[in-house]
């Protein structure tokens, strides 16, 4: 019975090494994927948003775009579900989906915060993250239709018209570049607060 019971605890070591190590591989590897995927959009961001000026006035129209985003899907479901005369579990759904979408962003702003790897980047990540979460939780509670369209109106005339025409005289990069790509899109409001690359 004793060496059946070394041999058993022998196995739930290397069991245990095991689960560890794996958990430790899927963390780095994880870790390494979210870098990789910020430093791609963070290249592409950079190409076209060169100008200091233009990337304050990008600070602070990319998080009021994106909460306009959310609070206009907030409100469109809700338009489509009574229009179509939803059932309750799918109306109440329905209201959920701008929530989930919301929170994968802030999910994935939280593991950009970790994965940085300088101070300066998560400090500016944590920004980024605080300001994405009260703007959007806000647009999506008390913004109707014609503030949403308003704020989504004027956010984009003064991204594209002043910022790119006039500060960089360049089309934006997911223009000119290839078109928006997940990464860029999950991390919109982090790649106008991160420091350019170079």
């Amino acid at each position: 019975h004793a060496n059946q019971n070394n041999h058993m605890l022998k196995l739930l070591s290397v069991s245990s090494s095991w689960s560890s190590m794996s958990v430790s591989w899927f963390s780095a590897m994880s870790s390494l994927h979210v870098r990789s995927r910020i430093k791609q959009a963070r290249v592409m961001y950079d190409a076209s948003h060169a100008s200091s000026e233009n990337r304050t006035l990008h600070a602070i129209c990319v998080p009021l775009e994106t909460a306009a985003f959310h609070a206009l899907l907030k409100q469109s479901l809700g338009v489509l579900m009574r229009t179509i005369h939803a059932p309750a579990a799918l109306a109440q759904i329905a209201r959920l989906v701008p929530w989930l979408l919301a929170a994968i962003q802030w999910i994935m702003h939280c593991a950009a915060v970790i994965c940085l790897e300088t101070k300066r980047d998560r400090n500016a990540a944590k920004r980024a993250l605080g300001v994405h979460v009260v703007l959007t939780t806000t647009a999506c509670l008390t913004w109707n239709v014609a503030v949403s369209l308003a704020v989504l109106a004027v956010s984009w005339a003064a991204q594209i018209g002043i910022g790119h025409t006039l500060l960089e005289k360049k089309a934006p990069s997911m223009l000119n570049e290839g078109g928006l790509t997940v990464a860029s899109v999950t991390f919109s409001v982090l790649l106008a607060y991160l420091p350019r690359l170079h």
